[in-house]
């Protein structure tokens, strides 16, 4: 079954936004999003899609082992496959701290682990603790 780790930031939109947002029926929450099967085609065809791709609204996050070895849900994503890069990303728009302490742990679990990966789930967790939600974003939507 093809399916793909999206990122919906809200706040690359045209008029910022805070919640989810639906595009044919399927619903793009803040952050982190599984999308499976034939709602991936579905998605994908969607006439905003290559705009919201473009102004980085949406942003498809690739693993470095395949796809389809996602557990359940976007929950399980397990943090080790994914690139610094893309680690990076998810963590800094997930809202979940019981999500950042398992990542954590996945991370340290035999010692060490990457330290970009390791600082960005500290800063998450403490900007959560903080009451901040993700950094201002500067939008020219003219471009």
């Amino acid at each position: 079954m093809k399916q793909a780790i999206f990122l919906y930031k809200p706040d690359y939109e045209p008029i910022p936004r805070k919640g989810a947002r639906s595009l044919n029926l399927i619903r793009l929450n803040p952050g982190r999003n599984l999308i499976q099967g034939k709602d991936l085609d579905i998605l994908k065809k969607h006439p905003s899609y290559s705009w919201l791709k473009k102004h980085g609204a949406l942003e498809e996050i690739v693993e470095k082992e395949s796809v389809a070895e996602i557990d359940e849900g976007v929950s399980e994503i397990k943090i080790k496959r994914l690139t610094v890069s893309s680690a990076e990303k998810i963590i800094k728009f997930t809202y979940d701290a019981q999500v950042l302490d398992n990542w954590l742990t996945q991370e340290t679990k035999g010692g060490g682990g990457r330290p970009g990966v390791l600082n960005a789930i500290n800063r998450q967790k403490d900007d959560l603790k903080k009451g901040k939600l993700g950094e201002p974003v500067s939008l020219n939507i003219l471009e």
